[in-house]
């Protein structure tokens, strides 16, 4: 399994701000898809249990691109299946439940954990099992951007990663309503690329990916979400210089 250390691996889920979930029809696709994400700038990756044959792409991506990219696994449902993730490589967890037995499961090998929840009482329940971050989801029904800015007025320490409803059009202002990341997927112009894409040419890819990133880059113009040890910290965002993806202190 790769070295990335739990911390390292929250800071670039912070600055990155997008956690691309591969949610497709079969392993050989989602690979493919894996490389196109990280070849367009973004090296974060999330495999979805619902990918036929999940765990042997968690171990093919985990070989093929080593320890430069961060290979997370999504709709884990209890702590067995978190276990058998994290034992392929997985280096972080995403679920659309929580449960105290998955927490403890990632704490115990020291893997993020984003469990999923919706109401702020299960949000909070979730950060004192242990939840480094939750997934609020799903986050467009329960009325976006608004609900996100709504949640955290009372609760200002919990991050939360707003998946369902992602898009190019709602990744701002989710952002600036302070979400911790974006959780984009289906629904996203980059969660189901269609085969010819994948097979022909990752630049189409790429390029929604960088629309992505520049949406990100807008939407993140501010303060970080709250002082820290009375320090009011800020975000390093993604911008685009002649195509390539670099990152800038703001």
């Amino acid at each position: 399994m790769s070295g990335w250390k739990k911390s390292d691996a929250m800071d670039l889920i912070d600055r990155t701000a997008l956690i691309p979930i591969i949610r497709v029809d079969d392993p050989e696709t989602a690979v493919k898809v894996a490389e196109a994400f990280v070849e367009g700038g973004v090296n974060i990756v999330e495999v979805t249990f619902s990918v036929p044959g999940a765990i042997g792409v968690v171990k093919t991506l985990t070989e093929r691109l080593g320890e430069d990219v961060l290979i997370g696994t999504g709709t884990v449902l209890d702590d067995a299946t978190a276990r058998q993730a994290i034992l392929a490589g997985a280096q972080f967890i995403v679920s659309p439940v929580y449960s105290r037995g998955l927490i403890e499961m990632c704490r115990r090998y020291d893997r993020p954990c984003f469990p999923g929840a919706m109401t702020p009482t299960d949000i909070l329940e979730a950060y004192t099992m242990g939840a480094d971050a939750v997934k609020v989801f799903p986050c467009g029904s329960l009325g976006g951007a608004a609900y996100i800015k709504a949640v955290r007025a009372p609760l200002p320490q919990n991050d939360l990663v707003p998946t369902g409803g992602v898009n190019l059009k709602t990744a701002g202002p989710l952002l600036k309503a302070c979400a911790f990341a974006l959780g984009a997927g289906a629904q996203s112009p980059i969660g189901r690329p269609s085969q010819r894409v994948v097979s022909k040419s990752s630049l189409r890819v790429c390029e929604s990916l960088w629309k992505w990133l520049e949406g990100i880059a807008a939407g993140r113009l501010q303060p970080l979400r709250y002082p820290v040890d009375g320090i009011l910290h800020h975000n390093f965002a993604p911008f685009l210089v002649e195509g390539l993806v670099i990152e800038a202190l703001i």
